[in-house]
């Protein structure tokens, strides 16, 4: 598919609220022609591979039974779109007990992205300060080999800097992305990358999606809903701005953190106070309700056309920038 024809992409979307199939309906087909979802989410258990490559089938299975979708796994797949949403698969945080097998048999079942930021490999976003491991290390040198992209979303600061330092020094073949982090300059949040590390994404070829997530863009204010949706707009664009100015316009896209598909402010506060009310999914957010600006919300599977009528914003912002990152990181076939 030509790069013209992509139009709309996405570095990390949802296809439904979190826990539930990854299954659309016909009638909210989302107006997107590239998502990357997380088939196995932060809070799954880290250490067991087994589990981990088991819930990414059930999802990838879910996932691609949705009509008119194709896998990316290769060049070639993100070039042969025919008008079909192409969905990329990748894992939030690598198990503890990987091995070079069970790292192949994840990758050869279609996931193309990863993170680390697990203790047995470095830190998280809550322990920035942790250093990237001597496994963390020899997994990334793996993980090369065998054609990953590296996810930096979500890891400590440390470890993303010794990551982006260990791939630069041995020039191994290791694209890193940041799926879904805005800029901390713009705000300060332990999620968002402070300047040292947009640059160090950019000169590795990288590639950053800004989010939609009102927790990464800014301190929420007491307004109604128009005005939230203008102040949390205006805070989005700013971190795209801030990110091309350090970055360069060719590396820097949407990764919305959203859901692409409709929902009412009703029914997504419901979900959402359920959600963070469960154990261990506080996950150091801000954690007040609406979590995404209304507007994105209430028109979840038109999120797109709703960002380019209320902005400005570049087509390699819309979805060609993040299409150029993924066909030099992904192996021709």
């Amino acid at each position: 598919m030509p790069v013209q024809e992509i139009v709309f992409a996405d570095s990390q979307g949802r296809i439904t609220q979190s826990g539930n199939p990854p299954v659309f309906s016909p009638r909210q087909r989302p107006h997107v022609s590239l998502l990357c979802l997380t088939s196995v989410p932060s809070r799954y258990p880290f250490t067991n591979s087994g589990a981990a490559f088991a819930a990414h089938c059930a999802f990838r299975e879910k996932a691609l039974s949705n009509p008119d979708v194709r896998e990316i796994r290769t060049r070639e797949d993100l070039l042969n779109g025919d008008g079909t949403i192409g969905i990329l698969f990748g894992i939030q945080n690598a198990p503890e007990d990987l091995t070079d097998e069970s790292l192949q048999a994840l990758y050869t079942e279609g996931v193309r992205s990863m993170s680390i930021g697990v203790p047995k490999y470095g830190g998280d976003f809550e322990h920035a300060d942790e250093p990237l491991t001597e496994a963390g290390k020899a997994l990334l040198r793996q993980m090369a080999a065998h054609g990953f992209i590296l996810n930096l979303s979500g890891m400590g600061r440390r470890t993303m800097l010794d990551a982006l330092t260990l791939i630069w020094s041995e020039n191994l073949p290791l694209r890193p992305m940041a799926s879904h982090s805005g800029c901390s300059k713009i705000f300060e949040h332990e999620r968002n990358l402070p300047d040292g590390i947009l640059k160090g994404i950019a000169d590795l070829h990288g590639y950053v999606g800004i989010p939609l997530s009102t927790a990464l863009l800014g301190r929420q204010p007491c307004l109604d809903k128009k005005q939230l949706d203008d102040y949390y707009f205006e805070k989005f664009e700013s971190h795209i701005a801030h990110a091309i100015c350090v970055m360069g316009d060719k590396r820097v896209g949407i990764g919305s953190d959203c859901i692409h598909q409709d929902m009412s402010l009703e029914a997504a506060e419901k979900f959402f106070k359920r959600v963070t009310s469960e154990k261990g999914l506080q996950g150091g957010l801000q954690r007040i309700f609406p979590n995404s600006p209304p507007e994105i919300i209430e028109s979840g599977s038109r999120m797109f056309e709703v960002l380019t009528e209320k902005l400005t914003l570049h087509s390699e912002v819309l979805g060609e920038n993040l299409f150029e990152f993924l066909k030099s990181a992904l192996r021709l076939a």
